[in-house]
């Protein structure tokens, strides 16, 4: 399943980027892209070079970055890397009278220079990149002054056993360090830690000395943790990401016996990939041990649980395609709110808001309404009237001096980047003024014109060998888990006769 809905709240691509408009507007992209009959445009991330023409037009376009990288090199994601960077933004934000103008370090920068590049265009921090390859030290430096950030970026060359020490000068302090290491040891290949799990969707990219290092990645960032005990707070946060999550406690561990005072970890989600964040720092000043990661704060909200799903299969005529494009029909037909949250080779995912069910007979329905109504009626208390669905109006008391809604914002998880996928139950305050000044909350179906949806969901579409599979994952609403069972019920008994 997708994670796209756990990635970081200020992420930009939360919302996935339309590949149309950027077939239309970068050539290169173009070459890579794939229109189907519909007008449907995707990527076949399997391909070489479509990771890195859809990196290099998302940094022109949404950034104004200019680069370019040498054919073999590491081309990184776009969300990946903002997710990393958002979250050390969290930790500056948590201490705002120690952090003011930020700088900072990536250990091992590569070709692109990824990181430098965006932490100053999107963040404005002053960077320093190391780099251990000569070939990828001078594409760096190319990339910097191809964008005129000489100024505000910098890339060094050192040699293959240093981490920090020797690439910090005796009289230089920093705000933070990050590295993103080598996750693969020596001479073996990368394995899934379930068998059963797909393998990776995008062309494998990368020198040797990129994806892989002797003792992998708890050896390397085991050096970075030996010089951090001896920089100390000379930089206040250390920081790197781990592509294992058995990684984290052992080098957690590792970081507490060098010193550190305070640890922190946190998760990195986007589309069908998770890597792990760890800071720790030396700093008496600094506190990071209690910022919560987004993750866990966008898993606890949502209260995701086990998804209805169903295999449409191949052999009885269905495809892909096919299936997103009924579902897209069968949505409007029934009224239903959607939001496309992504949309890449073989994975479609929508957020859908029903404000009432339209799926089930109308007279379950009025079986349904009654039920609802008489579990409103039975909260009535203290001479409270209930806005009810049939139109009755809101009245409260008739000496109340005030009255005051709250309602939250009807948003669906990762299709804004600022939403946490759940909405709060309605309000109304009642006020009392002459007598008690009491405040009631109602949580009733209609507040005088704000209602809370019937059901919130996302709906997953996913392409496999031999089926498409159908997957609603139910994320709030008054319906229930059980009203995504009824949807799917429908779903599957109609889809099949839309043309």
């Amino acid at each position: 399943m997708a994670m796209n809905r756990f990635m970081h709240p200020r992420n930009p691509y939360k919302s996935p980027p339309d590949f149309k408009s950027l077939a239309i507007e970068y050539p290169e992209f173009r070459e890579k892209a794939i229109q189907n009959l519909s007008g449907h445009v995707r990527l076949d991330f399997r391909n070489q070079g479509s990771v890195w023409a859809l990196t290099k037009s998302l940094l022109h376009r949404d950034f104004g970055l200019k680069v370019e990288i040498i054919p073999d090199r590491l081309v990184p994601t776009l969300p990946l890397r903002l997710n990393y960077l958002l979250w050390l933004e969290d930790l500056f934000n948590a201490n705002p009278f120690v952090f003011k103008k930020i700088s900072g370090i990536d250990i091992g920068t590569g070709a692109l220079c990824i990181y430098p590049l965006l932490a100053w265009k999107h963040l404005s921090w002053r960077m320093l990149g190391t780099e251990t390859d000569e070939h990828s030290c001078q594409c760096a430096q190319l990339n910097i002054e191809k964008n005129k950030l000489e100024d505000q970026v910098s890339v060094t060359l050192v040699s293959s056993d240093t981490y920090l020490i020797g690439a910090v000068k005796e009289d230089e302090t920093y705000d933070f360090c990050m590295c993103n290491p080598p996750f693969h040891k020596e001479n073996t290949a990368p394995k899934a830690r379930n068998p059963d799990r797909h393998g990776p969707r995008n062309a494998p990219t990368g020198t040797k000395t990129e994806v892989s290092v002797t003792g992998g990645e708890e050896a390397f960032v085991t050096g970075i943790i030996n010089d951090s005990a001896v920089l100390k707070d000379r930089i206040r946060i250390y920081s790197v990401m781990l592509g294992h999550k058995s990684s984290v406690a052992p080098m957690k561990q590792k970081a507490m016996a060098a010193g550190a005072l305070q640890t922190v970890s946190s998760v990195f989600c986007q589309g069908r990939t998770t890597r792990w964040g760890l800071a720790w720092t030396f700093d008496p000043r600094v506190e990071i041990a209690s910022v919560k990661s987004p993750f866990e704060k966008e898993k606890k909200q949502q209260k995701a649980s086990l998804p209805f799903t169903y295999d449409f299969l191949i052999d009885e005529g269905f495809t892909y395609d096919g299936l997103v494009q009924k579902l897209t029909q069968l949505l409007e037909k029934l009224e239903i709110k959607s939001v496309k949250e992504e949309d890449d080779e073989g994975i479609y995912v929508v957020g859908i808001v029903a404000p009432t069910n339209t799926w089930i007979n109308s007279r379950k329905r009025r079986r349904e309404e009654k039920r609802r109504l008489a579990m409103l009626q039975s909260q009535n208390q203290n001479g409270t009237e209930i806005c009810s669905k049939a139109g009755a109006d809101c009245e409260s008391f008739d000496n109340a001096a005030t009255s005051t809604t709250s309602t939250s914002t009807d948003t669906v998880s990762h299709s804004e980047p600022e939403s946490s996928g759940q909405e709060e139950t309605s309000k109304r305050k009642l006020e009392d003024s002459s007598e008690q000044n009491v405040t009631k909350k109602l949580k009733t179906e209609s507040d005088c014109g704000e209602s809370k949806a019937y059901l919130k969901a996302l709906i997953t579409i996913l392409e496999l060998d031999d089926a498409v599979k159908l997957e609603i994952l139910y994320m709030d609403g008054t319906g229930g888990r059980d009203s995504c069972n009824q949807l799917l019920v429908y779903l599957k008994s109609h889809i099949k006769d839309v043309q």
